[in-house]
């Protein structure tokens, strides 16, 4: 049987199994099923709706300025693991813990960084550390531009990220000074570095929401030709950061969620679950065929393909049913709540099934809803994490 895996072209759906693989295995499982189903709804809101504003993202620092995408901090939620290095020589990152620290001297400022178009590859970038399945990828420029927004209301960074078409755009030189002047650079690598690790300190979130513009400015063009302008951009980040704004696109359960419980996670379980989501989203819309936002290097999707690789068997298995990644919070500039993940029915909870396969003794079980067990209900021995 051809694994799922291996019926992919490449980046062409806009994801790396093998990346998610490697930054999921260390993770419990609980932490697994959190960070997977952010990634796929990430996904929905940036590839497949394309939409200019990101969804919700929270950041845990600790004292030694590493930044974690879980409040347990362990070293596998580590921000640091999910960077790719050679991508513009690790700015990104530099430019990250700034905007961090800065934010973290100033709660409830806003912080800017902008991540501009142009190479992901500098020229002083040793073309043996590059790997060969990211050596692609690496040599395509960005054509779309990343504004982030952070701010720390006293506990963890909340941060939203705004596609942005142009360098020059209009709104971003009138946001700050400061990126007028380092538009003004002609060197396109000098320029990048610039961009990226020149924080910008703003005011108070509410305040900047707030703000009267000098125009309704025109921020992004979507894959789908629907413009977004400044005012509708300023609601959705109020929407998002307030917890309020959702997916006009659910994610539903499917076998994913469940299997990333196992000992071992593949690729092919990583390919079902994204697949699946392109294929709900496809579903849903009547769509034999869609394009990839984002600055996805692939041309998009089609209906028929997606089936292929799919299966009849997986596709039979998706239920459709409630968003799992609906959340609840309290109020803009308010410590958000801890992401929540709603039942789609009383079989099933946060973590998928309540039935499970035991690897101890082999046997099937019901666990109770909203806990996964430690130890094998029959052998007393504890169940392997990973």
């Amino acid at each position: 049987m051809v694994q799922l895996v291996d019926s992919l072209k490449g980046y062409q759906y806009g994801f790396n199994p093998f990346d998610e693989v490697k930054s999921l295995q260390s993770l419990s499982p609980q932490e697994r099923i959190v960070r997977f189903n952010q990634q796929r709804e990430s996904y929905v809101n940036h590839l497949l709706e394309d939409q200019a504003v990101s969804i919700l993202y929270r950041y845990w620092p600790d004292e030694n300025g590493n930044i974690f995408t879980s409040l347990s901090r362990n070293e596998g939620n580590n921000v640091i693991h999910q960077i790719d290095f050679n991508e513009r020589n690790g700015l990104f990152y530099n430019g990250i813990l700034q905007t961090v620290e800065r934010a973290v001297q100033n709660p409830g400022n806003l912080v800017a960084l902008y991540s501009p178009t142009g190479k992901k590859l500098f020229n002083s970038t040793p073309a043996e550390s590059i790997p060969k399945e990211k050596s692609k990828w690496l040599k395509e420029p960005y054509n779309i531009g990343q504004l982030y927004f952070l701010y720390f209301d006293g506990n963890k960074i909340n941060n939203v990220a705004i596609s942005v078409n142009n360098d020059d755009n209009p709104w971003l030189m009138d946001l700050a000074p400061i990126f007028k002047e380092i538009n003004q650079e002609k060197d396109e690598e000098r320029r990048i570095s610039l961009f990226l690790t020149t924080p910008v300190l703003l005011e108070n979130v509410d305040q900047f929401l707030q703000r009267n513009w000098n125009d309704n400015y025109h921020v992004f063009k979507n894959v789908h030709s629907k413009d977004f302008f400044l005012d509708r951009v300023i609601n959705d980040m109020r929407e998002t950061f307030a917890g309020r704004r959702k997916l006009k696109t659910s994610i539903y359960y499917d076998q994913t969620v469940q299997s990333l419980q196992r000992s071992e996670i593949t690729a092919d379980i990583i390919t079902q679950g994204y697949l699946s989501t392109v294929y709900n989203f496809m579903k849903k819309k009547g769509l034999s065929k869609t394009k990839f936002g984002g600055g996805c290097p692939g041309d998009g999707a089609e209906m028929s393909e997606v089936e292929r690789i799919l299966g009849y068997d997986v596709m039979r298995s998706i239920t459709i049913g409630e968003n799992i990644f609906a959340k609840s919070v309290s109020s803009l500039s308010a410590n958000y709540r801890d992401l929540k993940q709603h039942k789609s029915d009383e079989n099933s909870d946060e973590y998928g099934s309540l039935k499970f396969n035991c690897p101890v003794c082999n046997g099937e079980h019901t666990r109770p809803a909203h806990k996964l067990l430690k130890k094998c209900p029959v052998k007393g021995k504890e169940i392997p994490k990973c």
